[in-house]
């Protein structure tokens, strides 16, 4: 701090309009009249420090204070207030960006779709218009999403300075492809371009984020789960092999603990490419398949109930095939309330499936509500009334459906 800025300077002093000399506090005599202090409350007081840059330079006030964690995104535009010379530094890229990733980290993503919105009407920037085709999709307007990612891999004149989470600008481009790849997928079109997208992630070597902390974006890896399941469900143009796909996902990293969903869908796809090149039912291609689906059963993915759903045709034990069924058709998965429905309409009706939900109405499974909300549960239920099981498997119900009840009851008690 130099000569100039000086505690005296700070103190309160008195006035040209003041009638008497003004005292700087209480004295031994007693305290400063109250006519005095609202004297001094009126005068514009001299600072100790004029400018926040002359104890800290803005680069290190960024970095330290701002992106230490000290300040919270909601102490920005007081601080802004306060040290006008910081104003600029409010609308500075890496600081928007900072405000919309915090907020989208902290489960806020309004707040964060409005600092993403910001930046892209400010500056040219690729990281906020793929966070918010994210936000977007997340939301189901996959159109807009569409036109969002098609706008970010486009934007190639970013400034180095508006890459913060997706840093360097090629791990960004990467990430924007497979992400339009998805959004696509999910809308049922574009199948020649998505397969193009894909092969341009895997043209060239992975490119990892600066940062250590995105663990859930891994573009090459998700690239190559996106081509597999293409080749596998025969949409890549000019065909492929699922042996082709199988390589794919053989060279995929696993088990490091960067994107466990990632990891969940390559199990669920090695296991169909195995169960495509299986020739027997107890050959290793099948064998492998069933191993392949067991692990995957383990592991979080967007593949969780198909995954149930190739157990459940794999599976030898009908009654755990029927509550495999149930569970994806209590899910509206499509393909297991598909097998309800043939099981509904067999004839005889299947006395491992009629058993199966009565067991699932007695642990809680197939509640009023659950059956409000699902037709075909509706009609599965009300084939099971109509055919009631033996006394001794209902007594066994009954018991079941009290050790339900009483165990949820001490879960409520303890919760409490």
């Amino acid at each position: 701090m130099d000569e100039t800025h000086t505690i005296d300077e700070a103190l309160p002093t008195a006035g040209v309009d003041d009638d008497q000399t003004a005292s700087p506090g209480p004295t031994a005599t007693g305290p400063t009249s109250p006519t005095q202090f609202r004297r001094a409350a009126r005068r514009p007081l001299p600072t100790a420090i004029k400018q926040v840059e002359d104890m800290m330079p803005r680069d290190l006030f960024i970095a330290g204070v701002m992106g230490g964690g000290y300040l919270l995104p909601s102490n920005y535009p007081s601080l802004a207030v306060v040290n006008r010379s910081f104003n600029d530094t409010m609308c500075q890229p890496r600081v928007i960006l900072f405000r919309g990733m915090t907020a989208w980290t902290s489960g806020a993503k309004a707040e964060a779709r409005k600092w993403y919105e910001i930046a892209t009407e400010r500056f040219p920037c690729r990281e906020a218009l793929i966070c918010l085709g994210m936000l977007t999709s997340d939301n189901d307007d996959l159109e807009r999403a569409e036109s969002l990612l098609r706008a970010a891999i486009a934007a190639e004149t970013s400034p180095t300075e508006t890459y913060l989470m997706f840093d360097p600008p090629e791990y960004a481009l990467d990430l924007a492809r497979v992400t339009l790849a998805r959004v696509l997928q999910r809308r049922g079109t574009g199948t020649l371009e998505r397969a193009a997208l894909l092969r341009d992630v895997l043209s060239h070597e992975p490119v990892l984020a600066t940062r250590d902390d995105i663990q859930n974006f891994v573009p090459d890896r998700t690239a190559s789960v996106l081509l597999a399941e293409m080749i596998i469900n025969e949409e890549t143009p000019g065909g492929g092999t699922p042996a082709t796909a199988l390589a794919l996902l053989e060279a995929v990293p696993k088990g490091d603990g960067r994107a466990p969903d990632v990891d969940g869908s390559v199990e669920f796809l090695l296991g169909m490419c195995h169960k495509k090149l299986a020739a027997a039912p107890d050959d290793e291609h099948a064998r492998r398949a069933f191993q392949h689906m067991q692990r995957a059963m383990k592991l979080p993915s967007r593949h969780s109930y198909d995954v149930l759903y190739e157990l459940a045709v794999m599976t030898e034990e009908p009654t755990h095939a029927a509550l495999m069924f149930l569970l994806g058709c209590t899910e509206g998965h499509a393909r297991c309330t598909e097998r309800v429905r043939d099981l509904i309409a067999a004839d005889p009706p299947d006395e491992h499936f009629i058993q199966t939900l009565w067991a699932m109405q007695a642990t809680g499974q197939l509640t009023d509500e659950v059956r409000s909300r699902n037709p075909t549960l509706a009609a599965a239920w009300a084939l099971a009334e109509a055919n009631p099981p033996p006394q001794q498997f209902q007594a066994m119900m009954a018991a079941l459906a009290a050790q339900h009840l009483n165990a949820a009851a001490a879960g409520a008690e303890e919760a409490a």
